[in-house]
């Protein structure tokens, strides 16, 4: 398991590589029904040598205020993950078939059938800014998925975050 993998990386930062470790970090499944089970197993990870967390997409206000509890109860550092939605399909898709992802209906209901690309890359980029900028108070950074190849949405967003 995760916990175990780190563990033995942490054994070898000490052991083999002393002096040139490797940095390493482990996944947020922030969603769990029992906020004190993912503190316990963050714990775990962090005492096993975990330097920061990754979550998935965050999409809800209510995910967001979960991420931003755990880093309070933790201390960990926190890498939130930031995924624009291109299209309606896409938005569904994520919403009903990605375990683990809570894409709400007000997100999905930004976006129309009829919409032209541009139009629904400039509302994933608008939900992708507002959704980091609400993050960004707790946030210890973002990586920012890009769908389809269209890396060119990842400019658009960092220059959204940066402006205040």
């Amino acid at each position: 398991n995760s916990v175990k993998l780190m563990q033995y990386i942490q054994n070898m930062n000490r052991e083999v590589f002393e002096g040139e470790p490797f940095y390493y970090g482990g996944a947020l499944n922030y969603a769990g029904a029992n906020i004190e089970m993912i503190v316990k197993k963050m714990q775990r990870k962090m005492d096993a040598g975990c330097s920061y967390f990754l979550t998935q997409p965050v999409y809800s206000d209510e995910d967001i205020e979960r991420v931003r509890q755990l880093k309070e109860m933790t201390g960990a550092k926190i890498i939130c993950g930031i995924m624009p939605l291109v299209s309606l399909k896409n938005a569904r898709f994520m919403k009903n078939e990605m375990p683990g992802i809570h894409v709400p209906d007000k997100i999905v209901e930004r976006y129309t059938a009829d919409m032209k690309r541009e139009e629904a890359e400039r509302t994933a980029v608008e939900i992708s800014v507002e959704i980091g900028k609400k993050m960004a108070d707790f946030a210890d950074g973002y990586y920012i998925m890009t769908p389809f190849h269209r890396v060119q949405l990842v400019n658009r967003i960092i220059n959204g975050l940066r402006q205040r």
